[in-house]
This record gives structure tokens, sequence and C-alpha cells, in this order.
């Protein structure tokens, strides 16, 4: 069983295909917000594998989490739908009046935490306090409400909208100077039940996983 954080889900419906494909053996992937997996991870004390984005290498799961790599990075965007109404072209326009702007929750996902520090040495922090509309648990719910007209702009990982979805939106991206580097890592769990297994899994992440992350950046 693999624990996948819900910004990698596409990439890793691809990776699950190559590996089942090759090896012939069959993984089960759970895909939700990084919290959310901690929490079952922790609750059913079942599990192979991790695989997560972070600002770092540190552990989330220091008692269970081991062997972790680092296997590929990302970066924040904006992304609005398609007819782009409200004209959101760069970071500025967050701050105009009635923006509506979906993020996730600072407190259950890294990429809500981060806008929020990015928000907190703004000059314009309280014009972009005031324009946060939403706050989820993952990207999918973010889009949905960019999708349906129901949120202006939402702050995802780069790289998280579906393929047969980029033609119902734009990404923006965040200017250099304030953007943070993200990785994306792949940890073993202490407390596997089959980790022949989940070694070669890792192992197939971290060689041909790795390049199937690199090849979607590229697309």
């Amino acid at each position: 069983m693999v624990y996948c954080g819900s910004g990698l889900k596409e990439q890793m419906k691809i990776i699950k295909l190559e590996f089942e494909k090759k090896h012939d053996i069959q993984i089960k992937v759970i895909d939700s917000g990084i919290s959310n997996l901690i929490e079952a991870i922790y609750e059913s004390k079942k599990g192979d594998l991790i695989v997560y984005i972070s600002t770092s290498d540190k552990p989330k799961l220091p008692d269970v989490e081991q062997n972790t790599h680092r296997i590929g990075s990302r970066k924040l965007v904006m992304v609005t739908n398609k007819k782009n109404t409200k004209n959101i072209r760069s970071f500025n326009d967050l701050y105009k009046d009635s923006i509506r702007i979906a993020i996730g929750d600072p407190t259950r996902t890294i990429v809500g935490k981060f806008f929020k520090k990015i928000v907190e040495k703004s000059k314009f922090e309280n014009e972009l306090n005031n324009n946060i509309a939403f706050m989820t648990n993952t990207a999918a719910k973010m889009m949905s409400l960019v999708e349906k007209n129901k949120a202006d702009v939402a702050i995802i990982i780069e790289d998280v909208i579906p393929c047969d979805k980029y033609k119902n939106f734009v990404v923006v991206k965040f200017p250099e100077k304030i953007n943070v580097d993200l990785g994306i890592y792949i940890s073993e769990l202490s407390i596997s039940k089959n980790k022949k297994n989940a070694r070669l899994f890792s192992d197939f992440v971290k060689k041909e996983g790795k390049k199937i992350l690199k090849k979607w950046r590229e697309k």
C-alpha cells in the first residue's frame, strides 16, 4: 500500500501502471492531503510507503518513516479557468478588489502553509487575506472551485492538473523571488509487512518514477 500526496495523484497513476506492468505486482494507492495521510497511517498502522511533497527531507513520520529519498522538485503556481474573467496575469493581480482566492488549508496542506508565508511577507498582506475565499484540503477541490467559477484563482503545486483538464485552465507563474522550492520524497514505512516489494517499488520510483516525474513536468 502506497500513501500518495494528492498533488502527485496523476503522476502516481502512471508510475503505478508502469511498475505493475514490469513486475506483475499490484499496488494499492491511497491519495489525500498529507495531514490526512499521516492520520491514516497512525490510525491504521498499515502501509508500505509514502510519497509526498515537502520543503525538506525531514521525515513527516519520524517514528515510522525510513530510507527517505528526494525524487523531484516542484513550485507553486496560480490557476484560473480558461475564461479568466478577472484577467489574472500575475501575482500582483491577487491584490485586486473582488478577487476570490482558493488555497489549501494552512494547518493541513503545504501549499496553504507556504502561500500564507508569502502573504505575510507582502506589503499587501491585508488585501490578500481579505481575498482568500476558500480553504480546502486538496488541489482537486480548489481546481473544481475555479472550474465552476466559484473562485477566480487557486494556488496549487505545478503539474497537478490532470492532462485531460489542461484545456480548462490557465496557469500563471509566481515570481521566482517569492516562490518556494518543494521537493518530492518517497519513504519506506517501518510498519510495512511486505518490505521486499516495498523496497522494489521504492527503487523503481527512484529510477523510472523519477524519469516519469521529469517528463510530466516538461509536458
